[in-house]
């Protein structure tokens, strides 16, 4: 009777239970859909079944003892009928008597021996089966506390999907705010690095044409100072030939007014 008010207090959950292990079973989280559920654990699914199939292995012993105890009442029933009716037996001899009853009582008493040991074997199996069930009761508790965990996992799942696509939108406009800040300041940062290059350029090709220009305007001035005075050398040595062919035709007029130009013409050559 305890087994089957187990069995009734499992059945009363049963089909729920069944409906939301087996409904779930085949549907993987990959092709989730939001009015789906989610698959339960197998290990969960192999419990329940292991459960159920304790609790039919409980009621098929349970059926045979009572079958076999009804079958030794019965027997030991067909016994004690042959005793009693050799008993009033008045045509029936003393002997006969004796040894029918003797027979029928080791009978009997087989019986009830073996009427004994079924007891004691169904009073271990009693006593097992307590204990068993007391595990059972625990598993099945825990079933139960499993799949309500289960169903805040699903709940929870259903409202992270339900999340993920604002969430996600959410995580794109940041990620291209912070990308565009990044690009923007890295955009800055090598237009001053160029226009500063550019200025330090420009500014040592100023200084190079101005240095230029000066070595230019430098190179003129010596040039005009040196063809100065190379007018000026030139000037000078002009005048001190001029002057010396000045001194040798008045030597030469004198010479000549002396008479003795001829002479040394004549000796010069």
């Amino acid at each position: 009777s305890e087994i089957r008010t187990l069995r009734e207090h499992l059945g009363e959950n049963e089909q729920e239970i069944d409906n939301d292990i087996f409904s779930m079973k085949s549907i993987p989280i990959s092709d989730y859909d939001r009015n789906g559920k989610l698959p339960l654990d197998g290990s969960l699914i192999n419990e329940n079944i292991r459960l159920k199939e304790r609790i039919d292995e409980f009621l098929s012993n349970e059926k045979r003892f009572i079958e076999i105890n009804e079958e030794l009442q019965r027997k030991l029933q067909d016994y004690e009928f042959p005793s009693k009716r050799s008993y009033s037996s008045s045509s029936s001899s003393s002997n006969e008597t004796v040894i029918t009853t003797s027979i029928h009582m080791e009978k009997i008493k087989e019986l009830t021996n073996q009427v004994e040991t079924l007891e004691k074997d169904y009073s271990d199996l009693q006593e097992k089966y307590e204990y068993e069930k007391h595990e059972l009761q625990t598993m099945l508790e825990q079933l139960r506390e499993d799949v309500i965990e289960l169903d805040k996992s699903k709940q929870f799942y259903i409202d992270l999907c339900e999340e993920k696509s604002p969430m996600d939108d959410r995580l794109q406009t940041k990620f291209d705010f912070e990308l565009k800040s990044k690009l923007d300041d890295l955009r800055r940062i090598l237009e001053e690095d160029y226009n500063e290059k550019l200025l330090f350029h420009k500014n040592n090709q100023e200084k190079l044409e101005r240095d230029n220009q000066n070595l230019k305007n430098k190179y003129s001035q010596d040039l005009e100072q040196q063809s100065k005075e190379f007018y000026q050398e030139m000037e000078a040595v002009k005048i001190k030939h001029e002057k010396q062919i000045i001194e040798l035709n008045n030597e030469i007029d004198i010479l000549r007014t002396n008479g003795k130009f001829y002479d040394l013409i004549t000796n010069y050559f």
